[in-house]
């Protein structure tokens, strides 16, 4: 983690990725009132409908957070190769901010092998993983349990950055939707910024995590102050 330059302080402190600030929350804020988190999720009403008409509901929450740490990032995030602890705090923001349900008794999320892959697959299309999942050593975001063979994710967020659904729209008769997602920072005075997540259902007849897969995630604008 050797760009990692402010040190980590666990519980509820905040912790330093380059200049993204990054926020574990503590066992007791981790519930499904994401609000409580210091993350927004609100959605319009026209737009909400079709979010969830299209069965991207989780795929919002969870590009909201990936678009919020890509966003303030100071180094470019190469979706199709991440650094190690990138991909995995990435994983870890998108799982719990889709499925803050699936946190354990002990304060983190327990996955399989195989639904990380998924989850990759998802999230990182253009990922190579036929050398396996990246590594966890001194990752904060996740450690893989050998005894139990489980990955253990953290419930991480991005602090000060609000997430809000713009629109949803089907595009074409091969599924293929668009979902743009409007992020505000609300801290650092980055001003606001529009990002576009291109994505579908799975239609492979597989049993997947989230719904819906994207195809793509970019930022389309950026106001600043």
């Amino acid at each position: 983690m050797s760009r990692i330059v402010a040190g980590l302080v666990v519980a509820a402190m905040l912790v330093s990725l380059s200049a993204c600030s990054i926020q574990r929350l503590p066992k007791a804020d981790a519930d499904p009132g994401i609000a409580e988190s210091g993350v927004s999720n609100s959605v319009s009403t026209g737009a909400e409908k079709l979010c969830r008409e299209s069965g991207a509901e989780e795929l919002f929450h969870a590009s909201g957070r990936l678009a919020g740490y890509i966003w303030t990032s100071v180094y470019d995030i190469d979706l199709a190769q991440p650094e190690p602890e990138d991909f995995w705090l990435m994983v870890a923001m998108a799982t719990y901010g889709a499925y803050p349900e699936r946190l354990s008794e002990f304060g983190t999320i327990d996955l399989k092998s195989s639904e990380i892959k998924d989850i990759a697959a998802t999230f990182f299309p253009d990922m190579d993983l036929g050398n396996g999942l990246p590594a966890t050593k001194d990752s904060y975001a996740a450690e893989y349990v050998a005894a139990e063979g489980l990955y253990e994710l953290q419930p991480m967020a991005v602090s000060h950055v609000d997430y809000d659904l713009v629109s949803v729209e089907a595009l074409d008769s091969q599924s293929n939707c668009s979902m743009h997602i409007r992020l505000t920072d609300t801290h650092n005075g980055k001003g606001e910024s529009e990002w576009v997540v291109l994505f579908k259902k799975w239609d492979d007849g597989e049993a997947h995590i989230f719904p819906c897969r994207v195809l793509r995630l970019w930022k389309d604008t950026e106001v600043t102050p």
